[in-house]
């Protein structure tokens, strides 16, 4: 009897993997249960689990691993930066299958996937709708320095037009809020002040309103920005008839 081929399972670790279907399961949670279901039917006792980008370690897995499973799988998503993902390289070793598991929703994958040797991939997820927060700014204003004058932006990745509510705070105290509208594919942004004289850190978030349609990634629905790290000083001009002790400091 032939034993079962060895097999290095991709894991897409991209953020949108986190989404929540309308059963209200992760897709990495139903991705999981598809894996260990398919390795199951083609007796396949034990796999390589990896992630897709990154270059972490992969683990051994097997049908009694899946806790571990999940719980490293959530730590590659956790560490991942989607920005800068590095793709294994390729071509992959041949003396075993490659598998993949993905939601597809990943850019860069389409490529990757033309020159790569997948033996079998494992799809989840359908739900699309999706918004974000993908930007926020803060600048002081020139002529009164204890304010700040603040830029957010909301994008709408999914298919269609979707409402939400936008609150930013400063040290959890909201300073503007507003009932957006977000087109589908569009991104909407809004201007703010805050007097950031003692505020440690502004925060954007967006929240879904009663009777809408819950949002598939909740995790990118909150910025924070630290206004310490700003670091701003004041320009402070001196004249050299000033006396010893204000041009010493």
């Amino acid at each position: 009897q032939d034993s079962p081929p060895a097999v290095t399972v991709w894991f897409d670790n991209s953020w949108s993997m986190q989404a929540h279907e309308e059963d209200g399961r992760s897709r990495t949670e139903m991705a999981l249960t598809a894996l260990f279901d398919e390795l199951q039917r083609q007796r396949i006792a034990r796999a390589e689990l990896r992630p897709l980008a990154g270059g972490y370690p992969g683990i051994a897995v097997s049908n009694t691993t899946r806790g571990e499973a999940l719980a490293r799988v959530r730590q590659w998503i956790g560490e991942a930066n989607d920005n800068h993902r590095r793709l294994p390289a390729l071509p992959l070793p041949t003396r075993r299958q490659h598998w993949l598991v993905t939601d597809g929703a990943a850019g860069d994958l389409h490529d990757w996937l033309q020159r790569a040797r997948i033996s079998r991939i494992l799809q989840q997820g359908e739900k699309t709708e999706n918004s974000a927060l993908t930007g926020l700014a803060l600048r002081r204003v020139m002529e009164q320095p204890r304010l700040a004058a603040g830029l957010v932006t909301a994008s709408n990745l999914g298919q269609e037009q979707a409402h939400r509510l936008l609150r930013v705070r400063a040290d959890g105290e909201t300073v503007a809020e507003w009932r957006l509208m977000l087109p589908r594919g569009g991104e909407v942004s809004r201007t703010f002040t805050v007097d950031s004289a003692g505020v440690q850190v502004v925060t954007a978030q967006l929240t879904v309103p009663e009777g809408e349609l819950a949002d598939a990634l909740a995790e990118d629905d909150r910025l924070a920005l630290p206004v310490s790290e700003t670091r701003w000083r004041l320009g402070v001009a001196v004249d050299a008839a000033c006396g010893r002790p204000l041009r010493a400091a």
